[in-house]
């Protein structure tokens, strides 16, 4: 496989990089001895999401290519514009004038995919991706990262059985089947396999910012899973204790806080609740008594529980939990 200035050989990892105009972006191509698929893995869209680089990361030093069938892709900062300007690095800041900074700054990479080769430099960096890397791969592996109170969860193609399976092979204990008419335009994991047939996901992680060693944990052994899922390592993915499905465009309840407190939740993202079961309680500050209580309103799960602003001290307004039914 050849991506940019890198040619994979047998039973090594090659390191390079792909160029757009004044950037480069790292490129790690790890090829086994046998013949196989190939499986691509991308991080940091966004400049907080350092969970998917550590993961990349921790894959690449960890995985023995005499131990792979076929070719692992990886691109651990796949917009190092955003990873340097957000952080107030400097590696750009004389290659791309400050006006022009501005206005990619605005942008988001992950609604222009497939990118356009004469757009601004961040659609043109999405579009060097998409003809070099998710052309030549079989499947695609987008690493974000979620509010706290989301947790872990794989994202696919409603419809798109491959992308569906690739989804709960992961093993996270939410799967959402997504649109981008439920959603939003031009993501990655959307548009590889409706324009390719591509099977694609994306796995969110909380939190952004940092890195938890359990989530870290989570993400290799998902990756683990998807190369035994694609036998591209021998064995089978482990799966999780509990998996649920739910689907981005099914109505969804939305529950807010009607007074001042501390949030206790019950449920956990992707724990199934049946209808009046406990999810959260809220309570006063004072004397700790129950103030509010949200019950599960009919069978189903939890999306995402607790507070977004990650504090357990909640103000009235504020969203403390979503409910949906399990996807059929």
């Amino acid at each position: 496989m050849r991506i940019g200035n890198i040619t994979s050989k047998p039973g090594q990892v090659v390191r390079g990089a792909l160029t757009v105009g004044p950037v480069h972006i790292p490129v790690m191509v790890m090829q086994g001895n046998l013949p196989g698929p190939s499986l691509y893995l991308q991080g940091l869209q966004h400049p907080t999401e350092v969970m998917g680089v550590e993961v990349i990361r921790t894959v690449a030093d960890r995985l023995d290519p005499a131990e792979l069938r076929g070719t692992l892709v990886m691109v651990p900062i796949a917009n190092p514009l955003a990873a340097a300007w957000r952080n107030g690095l400097s590696v750009f800041d004389d290659l791309v004038p400050s006006r022009r900074r501005k206005a990619l700054e605005k942008v988001n990479m992950n609604r222009v995919w497939p990118g356009r080769p004469d757009g601004n430099l961040i659609e043109q960096m999405a579009h060097a991706i998409w003809e070099r890397i998710c052309r030549q791969v079989d499947a695609i592996v987008d690493f974000h990262c979620c509010r706290v109170c989301d947790h872990y969860f794989a994202a696919a193609l409603d419809g798109h059985e491959e992308s569906a399976a690739l989804g709960k092979a992961f093993g996270a204990p939410l799967v959402d089947l997504e649109t981008e008419r439920s959603y939003a335009r031009g993501l990655l994991f959307l548009r590889a396999p409706a324009l390719l047939d591509t099977p694609s996901i994306l796995i969110e992680m909380s939190p952004g910012r940092d890195i938890t060693y359990d989530m870290l944990a989570n993400g290799v052994r998902g990756v683990y899973n998807l190369l035994k899922h694609m036998k591209m390592l021998p064995g089978r993915p482990a799966r999780p204790a509990r998996q649920v499905v739910v689907r981005r465009s099914d109505p969804v309840r939305v529950f807010r806080a009607r007074r001042e407190g501390y949030l206790t939740t019950y449920r956990q993202v992707g724990e199934v609740a049946d209808k009046g079961e406990v999810l959260c309680e809220i309570r006063s500050l004072d004397r700790f008594r129950v103030l509010q209580t949200v019950r599960a309103p009919f069978d189903g799960t939890c999306p995402s529980i607790g507070p977004g602003s990650e504090l357990r001290l909640v103000k009235p307004g504020e969203e403390i939990c979503t409910f949906k039914r399990v996807a059929r």
